[in-house]
């Protein structure tokens, strides 16, 4: 490829390019990289090189040729529902169809065809309250890539067990008090790992 400068595309007419001469063609940097190398249709990604694989002609990568199939059965606004959920909740479209396919709260298959692209889907009313209303944790419980339900109750769960260790040593905690008001400091460092075995 020879780099000349102050020449015009053949391909996009732009004037003062620096263009090179590829096939018998005065082309810019944006037209030979459109003109030698493939891309994908849908995500840009890089395929290869006409150049040197003049017999491929594939014009999506695997994993969108993967997606496309998968969303092949759907209609156009399914696939942007389904598109909507997974950029939302930062999933792949299979996590997505699986996660739009069945009820969030108690795993069953919902076959109603109606997707939403930020909401979850429930099989009735019933599972809706559980996991809306009364936050009950979904079936995936820690596994769920959408809701965090289930961090909610392991804080909760948490805090029961500091509650209770706290509880138990409130004796000693008030004993320790007793001493601060009658200002034997010396006398409360001594005392606070009898106080503990006797309390605990």
């Amino acid at each position: 490829m020879n780099t000349t400068e102050n020449n015009m595309c053949d391909k996009c007419q732009e004037k003062d390019a620096q263009c090179a001469i590829y096939i018998n063609q005065m082309l810019c940097d944006n037209c030979y990289f459109d003109e030698v190398f493939v891309y994908c249709e849908d995500c840009s990604e890089y395929l290869y090189d006409k150049d040197k694989q003049p017999e491929l002609v594939h014009t999506h990568c695997a994993q969108c040729v993967e997606v496309n199939e998968m969303l092949s059965k759907y209609s156009e606004e399914q696939r942007q529902a389904l598109r909507a959920y997974a950029q939302e909740h930062d999933l792949t479209i299979g996590e997505a169809i699986e996660y739009q396919t069945c009820c969030h709260s108690c795993g069953r298959e919902v076959d109603d065809d109606l997707f939403d692209g930020a909401n979850h889907q429930y099989c009735k009313q019933r599972c809706f309250d559980y996991c809306e209303e009364y936050w009950y944790p979904c079936f995936r419980e820690a596994n769920c890539r959408v809701c965090s339900i289930w961090q909610y109750h392991e804080n909760r769960r948490e805090q029961e067990i500091r509650s209770r260790e706290v509880a138990k040593q409130t004796q000693v905690l008030m004993a320790i008090e007793a001493f601060k008001e009658m200002e034997i400091y010396g006398s409360l460092l001594a005392c606070v790992p009898d106080l503990s075995e006797y309390f605990v």
